[in-house]
C-alpha cells in the first residue's frame, strides 16, 4: 500500500460490467422484484461521476457485456450431458439477440445520460456467440462450460479474454501456446474487433464495430 489516493494513479481506463441477471428488464428502470430501488443505469452514473472526479480527462470507460444465463435453455447437468446442439443454437440466438439488446440499451442510456464521457462497450458475450456458431462451431460444450451459469472451462475464459485484449488495446495477438483446446482451434490472428462506441446495430451485424 503506497498510500495513494485513486485520482493520483492517473488511470486512463474502467472496465466495468453490470451485475448478472438484472438483464430481464430495462438498465433505465429500477428492479421490479423491488430489491434495488436504483436502475442499473443509476448505479452506473455513480460510479463513473466518481471516477471523473477523480480523473476528469483522458479516461475511456469500457463497458463489458458478458453472456447470459443457460439454465432455462438446456436440459443438461453438465456432468453425463451437455447442452445439444439445438440447445446452444437457442442460446446463441438469445445471447446474440435479446441480451445483446439489452447492453446496446445500456450503453446508449449512458452515453445519453453523460455525453461529455468516452464510454464505449466491448461486446464480448456477442463476439463469443458469432465465434462459436462460425469460425469455432466444432469446439464441444464439454471444453466451454462447467455449469448453466454458465462458468466456464479455459478455453471459454481465453477467447473472452482474446475478445477483451484485442480492441481495448488497439492489438492482435500471436498466442504461442498450444493450449487450451488447442488456441480454441487454431485462432485467427486476423479476427480484428474495435470498441462499439454508439448507434443501433443491425440483427446482421458482424464482430466488426466502428
Amino acid at each position: 500500500d503506497t498510500g495513494d489516493s485513486f485520482a493520483d494513479i492517473d488511470f486512463n481506463t474502467v472496465l466495468f460490467t453490470a451485475a448478472n441477471f438484472r438483464q430481464y428488464y430495462p438498465p433505465t428502470e429500477p428492479d421490479p422484484d423491488g430489491q434495488l430501488s436504483a436502475s442499473v443505469v443509476e448505479n452506473t452514473v455513480e460510479v463513473f461521476d466518481w471516477v471523473n472526479a477523480a480523473e476528469p480527462s483522458g479516461v475511456r470507460y469500457i463497458i463489458y457485456e458478458n453472456w447470459p444465463d443457460m439454465g432455462g435453455l438446456t436440459q443438461a447437468d453438465f456432468n453425463t450431458t451437455y447442452p445439444t446442439a439445438s440447445e446452444l443454437a437457442d442460446y446463441y440466438a438469445f445471447t446474440s439477440g435479446d441480451f445483446h439488446d439489452w447492453w446496446v440499451d445500456y450503453q446508449d442510456a449512458m452515453i445519453a445520460t453523460r455525453p461529455d464521457l468516452d464510454v464505449r462497450m466491448v461486446p464480448v458475450g456477442l463476439v463469443l456467440a458469432q465465434l462459436l456458431t462460425g469460425t469455432l462451431s466444432e469446439i464441444p460444450a464439454a471444453e466451454l462450460y462447467e455449469d448453466d451459469a454458465p462458468h466456464g472451462q479455459a478455453t471459454l475464459y481465453f477467447l473472452a479474454g482474446l475478445a477483451t485484449h484485442m480492441p481495448c488495446t488497439a492489438s492482435g495477438l500471436q498466442p504461442t501456446s498450444s493450449s487450451p483446446a488447442a488456441l480454441a482451434r487454431t485462432w485467427s490472428t486476423t479476427t480484428t474487433w474495435s470498441l462499439r462506441k454508439s448507434g443501433r446495430r443491425s440483427r446482421t451485424s458482424t464482430t466488426t464495430w466502428a
